[in-house]
């Protein structure tokens, strides 16, 4: 969103269709959570920091201690894609 390769409507509709295609295969999204700060903002939600998981955490009630650590390794390869696993 920060670089403006597309706006909140455009993102929205992405998620729509992301949401239906898992949906014909059986499966579902229960929430998706978005950065929309740029590379030098300096936020805490910014991969690979774990602003994002620790927001989703709150909204599950969840714990995240250490994350990112020994129990939780956030990843990206690319731009496009981030990894989170437990080890």
């Amino acid at each position: 969103l920060a670089r403006g390769l597309f706006d909140r409507n455009a993102l929205r509709a992405m998620h729509r269709k992301l949401r239906r295609l898992v949906a014909a295969h059986g499966g579902r999204i229960d929430r998706i959570v978005v950065c929309p700060h740029g590379p030098d903002d300096g936020c805490g939600c910014r991969k690979p920091r774990a602003g994002l998981l620790r927001r989703l955490a709150r909204h599950y009630g969840s714990e995240l201690d250490g994350v990112p650590g020994p129990d939780i390794v956030v990843a990206h390869d690319t731009d496009e894609f981030v990894i989170v696993g437990a080890t």
